[in-house]
This record gives C-alpha cells, structure tokens and sequence, in this order.
C-alpha cells in the first residue's frame, strides 16, 4: 500500500499499526486517520504515537485488524468461515465491535448489513447461538445494531430455536438476550397505516406488479367508479387513472413488467393499457360483466385471460388481430368500429378454454409459475386447474361457501417448489393450496367470521384476513393457525388484501372507498419512519 498524501506538520504520511512484536502493518496516515476519529486523534495529538509513529492493537484480534485496515483502503472486507462451528456472523460481529471501537463507522454500518443479509439464513446454524453470544459479549447495551437483528431473528424462528439444545442453554446463559427476546416476542408495536384516497365508490380489488429492475413496484386498483387507478406501491402515491369504462371495474392487475395494465368490467369488457400513456390498447368485448382477468407471470406479456359472469374462461393473443365479425367483436360487418372495439383496430383473437363447465360466475384466474396451468376461481365454489395445451382440467377441489378472493403469493416459499402458495377465501375457510402442483392442498384454517379476503407472507409465516361481515384486518400466524393482531381502520367490509412483492407492506381495499398500506416489517420502510 503506497501513498504520499498526509500533513507532514503533525507526523510523516506513514506510520504503523502494531499488532505484536511479530506483526504489524505499514499503512497510510491520510487514509487511515481520515476515516477514524480514534486513529486520528492518535497521530496529530500530543500522544505518544504522534512520535513513535506506532499504533499498538495487541488487544484485538489480528485477523480482525487486518480485515479493518483492509476496509480503510478497499472499503470493503471479505470473510471465510473459520470452523464449522463458527461462521461468518461472529466474525461480522466482531468486526462491528472494532470498527465501533475506533471509529470507523462506515465499517459499522457495512459490517451490520452484512451480519442482517447473513442470519436470515444463518439463524438455522448452531453457529447463531456463538455469533448471539459474540454480540452481547462485544457490545454495550446501548448499541442495539445488532442486538435487535438478532432477537427479531430469534422471535421470528422461535419455535425451532426452541428445540435446539445450544439455544436453550444460551437462554440461560446470556441474560440480556433472553430479556430482548422476551420483550421482541411480547411487543404489539401500534400500526398506523397509510390512506389512499381518490376513488369514490367501494374498491374491489387490489394488485401489486413484481418489483422492477430499478426497484420500484407499483399498485393497482378496480372500484365500482369505474376509473381503476395506478399508484406508487411504497408510497401510495397517485400516478395515474384509466379513463373508459362505463360500468364498475371488478378487477385489474398489472403485467410482471408493469408496462401494460388489464381492468374487467361490469360494461361487459375488458381492458388493456398502457401504463405510462394512459392510452386504451386493446378493448375485449364480452357478452356479460367481466369479474377476473390475468396475464402470465412473463415480462411484455401479449396474453391475456378473462372469465366472468358469461362463465366462460377466455384467452386472448393480444399479438394477433382479427377482423372478422363474430359474436363478441366490436367491429361490424363493414369492417368500421362501433366504438368500444380495440384503439388498434381489430379484435385479438382469442379462444375458450373449457366450454360448458362453469355453473357460476368466474370470479378470479390466477396464471401459476408453470405457463400451461392456469387456476379459476368461481361461484359454482370450484377451484379448478387447467392445462392450457390440452385445454383439459387437471384438477379440482370444491371449497365450503363462495369464494371472495382468490390469489397466489409471490413470495419464495419452502415446500412449494419455488412455486408459491394460492391462497383462497371462501366462506370462513381460508385455503392454502401448492402454487406449483396443481390441486394439492396445503392447509385449510377455519376461523369464526365470514372471509371476504386473505393474502399470506410465507417468509413470515403469517397471513391477513379482511371480513365481508365487519370492518377488521386480522393477522394470523400461519403455523399455529391463531389470531394474532386486529387492526381497525376502515368503516367497511374488506374486499381485498394484497401483500406487496417484497412482503414488507399489505394492502387492503374496502366498502368504504380507500386504500390502506399497512407496514409488515420492523425496521423503517417506504414513508414510516
């Protein structure tokens, strides 16, 4: 490391840090001693070291030092695991403990993010109850950087923590831990949600899209004022309203890219939009009210599949026009739109899938990882699943009362093959189905009250419930099945919840007309602070 920069008014620009009479480094005052108030207050005070031009750390561990002076010119550090009984945490840890020592606290804010991306899986280590112990051993109990990372990790995978042996005995072992951890599990930290006004009439239904390459994430809304409404998913913040239907919109989601949006109507049609224009691309003229639309989990989707109270599942290739009149073409024999049609011009073709099944109204279709299956949700209480090549149900399961909502988690889930979950409410059942096999019931909870919608954060083993016969957001532990918070907000029945792609917010949609986002996460997030 080389380096002619320095104040050769207090101490050449070279100096060195002794870790024993056989180890020491060589490195740079302007580097070192700009980036810590300890290193230099060392070098420019009248203080032994100003003279000496040594620095000695015998007290710290070595490898630790070498990893924060590597940080000082690299500003970064790279760790490996040591043994199998410890990993990286502790060493994260005690890299915290130095750089808050001497005062380099851009080291402590790295070396705390790393040690928080770590034990999200690292807590299923017997090395989590040695890197627990590190960090209570090594910091005062006014830091609460990582003393809070660790015990919201351990009340969140409390119940496996609790048949291991090793944390067992840190239990009994470190008393503080125990005391936070007790204080984490007990706590019901007040929920004051963000309000999303700007629709007039009871909101139906709620969508978030995936999160984008730049970040962001975006929602959408359907309302029985007919004008769905784009907002920024984080913020709740309008960005914009789709002006064209004439009949209450029952339902709209976004494309995967959030490039193109779909809305279903009670105007008999549905709709596809561009998102950043606002322009109408493609009206689908139906026979009756549209209640469900879905494009496949694709980037620029051109497919997109409707199902409603003409109780028929449709599929339509938006990349491909016809002008052929038919029966639910909006274009004349004379080839002239009659003035709802697709602002291309032509009608995109489309096909049903399944003729003759439907005994009731489809009221939600959901695309699965799997781009051949396609679910349906309807009034006849039937979940189906379909094979799109075959255009044959390879699957069914019939759910006790009408279904309200019916959505797949977005989020990573063990168990499920990477496929999700589909959640489904009906009646007082909320269902959680396998997102990646089709018809495999994972479980079924049975609560007291009507469910008119239900939404599940697998990471966080939790889901939230919204109640056609009350104004309730209920949360509930999804292992144990148990209520866990009630949060009042609206001042009416709730027809959709919706967790966003990043599960740290859900969305609610209610009767009463507004939007409510509620934070999922502890730490700050989005507009909560």
């Amino acid at each position: 490391m080389s380096s002619d920069k320095g104040d050769a008014k207090f101490l050449p620009s070279r100096f060195t840090a002794e870790l024993s009479r056989e180890r020491e480094f060589k490195v740079h005052r302007s580097v070192v001693c700009s980036q810590s108030s300890f290193f230099s207050a060392a070098c420019d005070g009248p203080f032994v070291e100003a003279t000496s031009r040594k620095i000695d750390l015998e007290d710290d561990d070595p490898i630790m030092v070498e990893k924060m002076l590597s940080y000082l010119y690299k500003f970064n550090y790279g760790l490996q695991r040591a043994t199998p009984t410890e990993s990286t945490l502790s060493s994260h840890a005690k890299i915290y403990a130095l750089a808050d020592k001497y005062d380099v606290q851009d080291l402590k804010g790295l070396a705390q993010t790393k040690f928080a991306a770590e034990v999200k899986d690292g807590w299923n280590d017997e090395a989590f109850s040695i890197a627990i112990r590190e960090v209570y051993g090594s910091t005062p109990e006014s830091d609460m950087g990582l003393r809070s990372i660790v015990s919201q990790s351990a009340k969140k995978n409390i119940k496996a923590l609790m048949d291991r042996g090793e944390f067992m005995a840190l239990l009994v072992e470190v008393n503080a831990f125990t005391v936070e951890l007790l204080g984490a599990v007990l706590e019901t930290p007040k929920v004051v949600p963000l309000t999303c006004h700007g629709h007039s009439r009871p909101i139906t239904h709620l969508s978030f899209s995936s999160i984008g390459d730049d970040g962001q994430y975006y929602l959408i809304s359907a309302c029985k004022d007919n004008n769905p409404m784009l907002r920024d998913g984080v913020t709740g913040d309008w960005i914009g309203t789709f002006v064209g239907h004439k009949g209450a919109v029952w339902q709209a989601r976004l494309s995967t890219d959030a490039s193109i949006a779909a809305t279903g109507s009670a105007d008999f049609s549905a709709k596809v939009w561009d998102t950043h224009t606002g322009e109408c691309l493609h009206t689908l003229e139906h026979n009756h009210i549209v209640r469900a639309i879905a494009f496949p989990p694709q980037p620029h989707a051109q497919i997109l599949a409707t199902g409603g109270a003409e109780k028929k599942l449709r599929i339509f290739d938006l990349s491909r026009s016809s002008n052929a009149s038919s029966p639910t073409s909006p274009i004349s024999s004379n080839g002239t739109l009659n003035g709802h049609g697709s602002s291309r011009g032509a009608l995109p073709q489309s096909h049903e899938v399944g003729p003759g099944v439907y005994e009731g109204t489809i009221k939600s279709i959901i695309w699965q990882s799997d781009l051949n299956v396609l679910v349906t949700a309807s009034d006849d209480k039937m979940i189906r699943w379909w094979d799109l090549r075959s255009r044959s149900p390879v699957n069914e399961y019939e759910v006790e009362g009408i279904v309200g909502s019916c959505e797949l988690n977005k989020l990573s889930s063990e168990g499920t093959a990477g496929g999700g979950m589909l959640s489904v409410a009906a009646g007082k059942n909320a269902y959680f189905f396998d997102g990646h096999q089709p018809g495999r019931l994972f479980k079924t909870v049975k609560t007291p009250y009507e469910i008119a919608s239900v939404a599940l954060n697998i990471e966080e083993g939790r889901f939230v419930t919204g109640g056609s016969g009350d104004t309730w957001v209920r949360v509930y532990d999804f292992d144990e099945e148990a209520e866990l918070n009630l949060y009042k907000g609206h001042h009416g029945p709730i027809w959709s919840v919706s967790f966003s792609p990043d599960g740290k917010l859900y969305a609610t949609g209610s009767e009463d007309g507004t939007i409510k986002l509620w934070k999922f996460c502890s730490e700050p997030y989005g507009l909560w602070r």
